[in-house]
């Protein structure tokens, strides 16, 4: 408000020395000039005093994580490459749904998102798993503290062991 009164008296100021100017079309037209200037300067200020309340818009991604992709079915002795996508720099971890060595649990260690959302995680099947479909669950939380923990899960098939070259017990008479 103060700037548009300082233009206002600069224009009074403008007016009374151009009144003493020996052409008054031009004068009259750098009034009307002027006038517009003003007028203008003062929307402009109405429009930034229009924005300067506080917005509500939410920037934040919802937590989700989804598998993209899993490499089944496997077999024992072989590895498993799972990748998913979740909300970047989120903690994740997977927890393969069996035994994966007499040594390891079942849970992977934690791996942090990429910026990108992508995590991935690789293994080896055990030697000696057992066969059959298993629930690989994976677990990601945002660093942030206010997401709740997200899973998503997908099956991995660990095939019975490979019986190639194994004799079938007949024999062959001449």
């Amino acid at each position: 408000m103060n700037q548009l009164k300082k233009k206002h008296r600069g224009l009074k100021k403008l007016q009374a020395k151009l009144s003493t100017s020996a052409k008054p079309p031009l004068l009259l037209a750098l009034v009307i000039l002027l006038m517009f200037t003003v007028a203008a300067c003062n929307s402009q200020d109405t429009q930034v005093k229009s924005t300067d309340a506080p917005t509500t818009a939410t920037t934040d991604r919802q937590m989700a994580v989804k598998i993209i992709s899993v490499t089944s079915p496997v077999n024992p002795g072989s590895t498993v490459t799972l990748f998913a996508q979740t909300k970047p720099g989120a903690l994740c971890e997977v927890n393969a749904g069996y035994k994966l060595s007499a040594g390891e649990a079942k849970t992977l260690y934690p791996k942090q998102a990429e910026t990108s959302g992508l995590v991935s995680w690789t293994w080896t099947v055990d030697s000696s798993a057992t066969p059959g479909k298993y629930a690989a669950t994976i677990s990601a939380k945002a660093l942030d503290g206010r997401t709740d923990t997200v899973t998503a899960q997908t099956l991995v098939e660990i095939s019975a062991p490979s019986t190639q070259g194994a004799t079938t017990g007949t024999t062959c008479k001449k």
